[in-house]
């Protein structure tokens, strides 16, 4: 499913196309044997040379809407389905920890691959993920800086394996037998759900009493491996879709392909360094792409300003602390204020990130007025508080005053500093700038440097610090204005004459809200919510 996968089981124990050919060739007779239907105009070919293992091409000129295949509910790989089905609802720890159920039936399965129902899936697929948590140290300190590397919960997942499904399994297999399920294994299971699972809901609709059907809470759906489905490699936008069909999981064309080429699945909406993550593989370009800025980083840059701010120097440390936990606090309450701000390809310039820091810096009088009508020092937020969060901002100017826009540089400047320069990350970098697609960069890198994992790290690396240098190229070409008069001038003639993104403009003035102001301004605190977000599969 997808792109990751250079080498694998077939590979590993043949270089023979034959060897190839017989493992596919068990592997589809084995889905036709158990109910699936599979076109004949499709074919599973070896596209390792791309870097991407095993995928599935047409044969002949296909138009959209052709069904490639069908796979029966119960050939899918579920704790429903799995041999743990039998005692795996009498350990309720398990559903009290997200895909536990799920990465115990694939874990299961797969140290049992002899004698299980899938042996045939399991010999197709590859030997080892290209996703972060089976790099070596060495391999991750390519990563650094990156929101990668700060999601990678290797310890979190371990908990979950010696806390959760080890002592599911002791009550089941012997002693001899537990000592198989190692916590390699238990990764590879967990990876291979992430990498290659899919959403399709409960293979078998639970049985409800009519007088109780108002009383059972839905469950939110697990991941189910389905076979041949997660053998298509993955591209946005994708020329297939898998949707539920009865009984059965079909996979269809939702455009035509040509006789000869590649037919591509998508896993959704995910940007490069998420890609990366949770299936190992990259894409070249994405519009989907996004870097995060540390919520509490930019409290320290704000505190740091604050030092020379007039109004916090004339008190106490104390107090200067506890008016900013307050506001923080607010901020939280309606939902402006994370952990973490994100910088995206459709939101260049994040307006909560924008929004914390005036009213962060704002005196205590100006903070009581732009708290009841956040538009009083965020003029243009309605236009990112209203539009669908998956399109650009059109004709919207962030007017910032000296000290806002200082904090912002310096918060953006201070996230690209996380990335470590070296000489080898200026190579590849410069790989990266001098190739024009994802094919030829690979070809530049990996045969002389040898890894395709540090090849991709690197491109999550440029996407990311890309829009961060976006954002300050934004500081650079902004407009500087006198007062605040000019600034509502100005945003009117950009209003009427210009078709423009988001931009910043400077105000060399200080907040003027005047009492006639802030008597008005009787607007609900919720005004200044965070933007809706797209959700992401």
């Amino acid at each position: 499913m997808s792109t990751d996968n250079t080498s694998s089981s077939s590979s590993s124990s043949s270089s023979s196309s034959s060897t190839f050919d017989d493992l596919n060739q068990r592997f589809l007779t084995f889905l036709s044997s158990s109910g699936a239907t599979i076109s004949p105009d499709l074919a599973i070919k070896d596209y390792s040379t791309e870097f991407a293992g095993r995928g599935v091409a047409a044969t002949r000129d296909l138009p959209a809407g052709e069904m490639l295949f069908t796979i029966p509910l119960d050939l899918c790989l579920s704790y429903e389905s799995a041999r743990v089905s039998e005692w795996v609802r009498d350990h309720p720890a398990l559903f009290d920890n997200g895909w536990a159920p799920a990465i115990l039936a694939v874990l299961y399965e797969f140290v049992n691959r002899d004698t299980s129902k899938w042996k045939a899936y399991f010999d197709i697929l590859p030997e080892t993920l290209n996703t972060p948590v089976f790099w070596t140290d060495a391999e991750l300190t390519h990563l650094a800086g990156t929101d990668v590397l700060k999601r990678v919960a290797k310890d979190e997942s371990q908990s979950l394996f010696e806390n959760v499904i080890l002592p599911a399994l002791r009550e089941h297999v012997s002693e001899t037998d537990l000592a198989r399920f190692t916590p390699d294994a238990f990764f590879f299971a967990a990876s291979l759900l992430m990498a290659y699972g899919f959403h399709v809901g409960p293979l078998h609709e639970p049985e409800i009493p009519d007088d109780d059907e108002s009383d059972v809470e839905e469950e939110d759906p697990l991941p189910v491996l389905v076979p041949l489905a997660d053998t298509l490699n993955a591209v946005h936008p994708a020329s297939a879709h898998l949707e539920r069909d009865g009984d059965n999981v079909a996979m269809t064309l939702s455009r035509d392909v040509q006789g000869g080429a590649q037919i591509y699945n998508t896993y959704g909406d995910h940007s490069t360094n998420e890609l990366l993550r949770r299936y190992g593989y990259v894409e070249w370009e994405n519009e989907f792409d996004h870097v995060s800025i540390d919520g509490m980083a930019v409290v320290g840059h704000v505190m740091d300003a604050l030092k020379k701010v007039a109004w916090s120097t004339r008190m106490s440390a104390k107090d200067n602390e506890k008016a900013l936990a307050k506001r923080l606090e607010f901020l939280e309450e309606i939902e402006v204020f994370e952990d973490e701000f994100e910088v995206s390809v459709v939101r260049p310039i994040p307006a909560d990130l924008v929004l914390t820091i005036k009213l962060l810096l704002l005196d205590p009088d100006q903070y009581k007025a732009a708290k009841k009508d956040p538009s009083l020092v965020f003029p243009s937020l309605s236009k990112f508080t209203d539009a669908d969060p998956t399109q650009p901002i059109e004709n919207a100017v962030i007017y910032l005053t000296k000290t806002e826009g200082a904090v912002l540089r310096a918060a953006v400047t201070a996230r690209l500093a996380e990335y470590l320069e070296t000489p080898i990350a200026t190579e590849y970098l410069a790989a990266i700038e001098a190739s024009t697609d994802l094919t030829a960069y690979l070809a530049r890198v990996v045969p002389a440097m040898g890894n395709v994992r540090v090849a991709y790290a690197y491109v999550v690396r440029f996407r990311e610090q890309k829009l961060l240098r976006q954002l300050l190229a934004a500081f650079d070409a902004a407009e500087e204005l006198a007062t605040w008069k000019d600034a509502k001038a100005h945003a009117k003639t950009v209003q009427e004459t210009e078709t423009t993104g988001a931009r910043v403009a400077i105000v060399n003035q200080a907040y003027t809200l005047t009492p006639a102001k802030r008597a008005a301004s009787g607007a609900a605190s919720g005004s200044g919510k965070k933007e809706k977000k797209a959700k992401q599969k």
